[in-house]
């Protein structure tokens, strides 16, 4: 059963994963190239965007499939793509075009909620199953 909660997140990380896909798309092909070449390589973006996107959805099926070590693959990965997105940022604000510029400046906040978004999720029954029972008592009480 997908929670509520882990649906809209999985849906706003499918979609940074759709934009990925056409990015890297678009860096591969060539359409995309930077103002300075010395710094920015249209090939080495399109497979840094490629291996960032393979990491979220990898982090969001494994938060829609629940319990807690989904939470924790999507927090780990979110946090790579964060880490990806800066850099690439600042990759792109030294040799890139405006549209990656833009792009990066985007996704990033994204990005940033979306960590936040999983970071907050209440534990559900399937998390609850691996607690200890201290920790079930106390978050029982505390409902």
């Amino acid at each position: 059963m997908i929670f509520p909660q882990h649906r809209r997140i999985t849906g706003l990380m499918a979609l940074i994963v759709a934009s990925l896909a056409v990015t890297s798309a678009l860096h591969v092909s060539g359409a995309v190239q930077g103002r300075d070449n010395q710094v920015f390589s249209s090939l080495y973006a399109g497979v840094a965007e490629a291996l960032i996107g393979a990491a979220l959805l990898w982090g969001a099926v494994s938060l829609a499939r629940g319990g807690p070590e989904g939470r924790r693959v999507a927090l780990g990965t979110t946090a790579f793509a964060i880490v990806g997105f800066g850099y690439g940022l600042s990759v792109s604000a030294r040799g890139g075009a405006l549209p990656d510029i833009c792009y990066h400046a985007t996704v990033l906040p994204m990005l940033i909620v979306t960590f936040v978004l999983i970071l907050r999720i209440r534990r559900g029954p399937r998390d609850e199953a691996s607690q200890t029972p201290q920790q079930a008592s106390r978050a029982a009480s505390s409902r």
